[in-house]
């Protein structure tokens, strides 16, 4: 028993230790580009693998409007390009190895130049993981920072996808900007999974030691 309950503590301890990141992009490569069709969005980790999007960057003309949809600054990707809602997906092929991990990125709503805001739905997909739609719109942000945290429980390796569900072409794209992969400190919850461990750890030192003691001399 007891030495279950070490392993145990010891998973948890790991977990804790191991914190950090393993995959970030904030699409800052490439170019200013509208509709970017089906292959890879140069300068980027993710690819085109349904309709189009838009790669917005902000130094590609200094009167550049969209660049105001990039938040305070950079580059962004409009996953609904200027032709077609829009999915992309990531090269790198993530494999988790048992743990808690976490998906961060920035997201908000659509905007005119007149301020008028539109709904953006985006269906966010790590296969087996993670699977979530977010409704934003522009009142969400500028850029709320979104995250998921997700447990792995046997090894897999899976890429991750953003994919659009909003809705006009060219209008109620959702705005996507610093997409964060990694390993996270175990919640608070999963924390309170140690005191009654802890409490068996020290049940059975006691009881260990009134044995030692009932056996000597």
């Amino acid at each position: 028993m007891r030495r279950y309950v070490c392993a145990f503590l010891c998973m948890l301890l790991v977990s804790a230790a191991s914190a950090g990141v393993i995959f970030s992009e904030d699409f800052e490569g490439g170019v200013d580009q509208d509709v970017h069709g089906l292959g890879l969005i140069a300068g980027t980790q993710f690819e085109v693998v349904a309709g189009n999007v838009d790669h917005i960057k902000d130094d590609a003309d200094p009167a550049n409007p969209y660049a105001m949809m990039c938040g305070s600054g950079g580059s962004c990707i409009d996953t609904t390009g200027s032709g077609s809602r829009g999915e992309i997906r990531s090269i790198v092929e993530f494999t988790f190895t048992p743990g808690v991990y976490y998906l961060s990125f920035s997201l908000q709503g659509w905007r005119d130049f007149d301020n008028n805001t539109a709904s953006a739905n985006i269906q966010i997909l790590i296969p087996g993981l993670v699977d979530e739609v977010l409704i934003r719109t522009r009142t969400h942000g500028p850029y709320d920072r979104e995250r998921i945290q997700f447990d792995v429980f046997t090894p897999q390796t899976v890429r991750l996808t953003f994919r659009d569900l909003s809705g006009s072409a060219g209008y109620a794209g959702a705005i996507l900007d610093d997409v964060e992969i990694g390993t996270a400190t175990p919640e608070p919850s999963t924390l309170l999974l140690l005191l009654p461990a802890l409490a068996a750890v020290a049940a059975l030192r006691r009881r260990s030691s009134r044995q030692a003691c009932s056996r000597t001399p």
